[in-house]
């Protein structure tokens, strides 16, 4: 199967090595478009590895009670506005795996979510 390319973003390793790369695809679902992206950083701080989708039209609140219902989560590790103060990130430790869910709550909007699967930053 060949999926249509959302972005395809690769920065070229620097002087010291490091370097960002971002690649997307639309899945073209019966019940909605939706977005599957993998990521890879290697920086001075940390090295990550992350995976996620999108999804526009979920309902944020009901796609996160069944997530954690589902999986059996527990308490979120952490849960806040992100840095621009236009999503909240919801956070929890699985091993040296992160889970992180995202939705546009702080700006009122009920669809639409963001799930992420990353490594725990090595460092």
């Amino acid at each position: 199967m060949k999926l249509p390319v959302m972005q395809d973003t690769r920065s070229p390793p620097d002087a010291s090595g490091y370097f960002v790369r971002v690649k997307s695809w639309l899945l073209p679902l019966t019940s909605g478009p939706h977005e599957f992206a993998v990521s890879e950083a290697h920086g001075p701080k940390a090295d990550v590895k992350t995976c996620g989708i999108s999804a526009p039209d979920v309902d944020a609140e009901d796609f996160k009670s069944e997530l954690v219902s589902t999986m059996k989560l527990g308490q979120p590790e952490s849960e806040g506005l992100s840095d621009d103060g236009q999503s909240r990130d919801t956070v929890w430790a699985a091993g040296d795996l992160s889970l992180t869910l995202t939705d546009g709550s702080p700006r009122n909007v009920k669809q639409g979510i963001y799930l992420l699967l990353s490594n725990r930053p090595s460092r």
